[in-house]
């Protein structure tokens, strides 16, 4: 992150350097307006302000919450002709305040104080703690199918936040990211789940669909590069499906476990981005429980 940052504030240097600013180059505080979050990720913050107002070249200031105008920041150059722009690589649940000082304006106007906003967390409600709606789904996920064949408990066992999945109809829990989120191969991606029991056996009748308890999906996105993904199938039994199936894990019957995976060993390069994370139930009748996923 620090050589991303470094980089932009050289490429700001050389852009101020080259800039059509023929009154006046230099850079005065009093040439201050804020502008307005528009729109919040885990790793970018998108800002908006009025483009209607002649305010020249741009510099977008930003740095952790709390600091005053003058200390220690990070710059993105943005021309006359822009009314937003996306801030990138920021910290994950991290407060920021932002900025824009003028450059060749002609708006003297002082003002105080400073957007502010703060970083999502990678997977909001990662632990499926938080429902206040009360239904089957929890806060921050959506949900493929109806909640006839799920419901959220508090508590079960020693876990607080579990989305049980049961009956035969197919279910799930899935985030959709309007900013993908930054990985790295150093990353690892988990998952908590328990199946007690599963009338159907290995991955299903179907190799092309496997039906499965539980199941996990990630989808990782580079523009200009075919989309990844990465699958996991979970059951307490096999077939003659889940046995080729490299995506097949064979686990015990009533039993918790803490299934970790790097985003190295997924085949994901540097420049990919999480855009998914999909908790999937199908099969026959079944009982399974999942009480939390995490990106680390």
């Amino acid at each position: 992150m620090t050589i991303r940052k470094e980089i932009i504030l050289l490429l700001t240097s050389v852009l101020l350097i080259f800039s059509a600013c023929e009154s006046n180059g230099d850079i005065d505080t009093k040439f201050v307006f804020f502008p307005t979050v528009t729109t919040t990720g885990a790793n970018v913050i998108s800002l908006a302000w009025n483009g209607s107002i002649n305010y020249g070249n741009s510099l977008i200031r930003y740095d952790i919450y709390g600091k005053k105008l003058g200390d220690s920041y990070y710059t993105v150059f943005t021309n006359s002709q822009e009314t937003n722009v996306n801030v990138d690589y920021l910290d994950y649940n991290t407060p920021y305040q932002f900025y824009i000082v003028a450059v060749c304006s002609n708006d003297v106007t002082l003002r105080t104080g400073a957007s502010a906003a703060t970083t999502l967390e990678m997977i909001p409600n990662r632990t499926f703690d938080i429902n206040t709606t009360g239904t089957a789904t929890p806060d921050s996920w959506a949900a493929g199918y109806t909640n006839s064949a799920k419901e959220w408990l508090a508590t079960y066992t020693n876990y607080s936040g579990v989305i049980h999945f049961f009956n035969s109809d197919s279910n799930n829990v899935y985030q959709d990211y309007f900013f993908p989120i930054i990985v790295n191969g150093a990353m690892n991606f988990s998952i908590r789940f328990m199946i007690v029991s599963a009338n159907l056996a290995g991955t299903g009748w179907f190799d092309f669909s496997p039906e499965c308890p539980v199941q996990l999906q990630l989808t990782f996105i580079k523009q200009g590069s075919p989309t990844i993904y990465f699958l996991r199938h979970y059951n307490i039994t096999t077939n003659s499906n889940s046995g080729p199936n490299p995506d097949f894990e064979l686990v015990n019957a009533s039993q918790w476990y803490d299934k970790s995976y790097s985003i190295a060993s997924m085949g994901v390069s540097d420049g990919y981005r999480l855009s998914r994370v999909l908790v999937k139930s199908t099969g026959w009748t079944r009982s399974a429980y999942v009480n939390s996923v995490d990106l680390q």
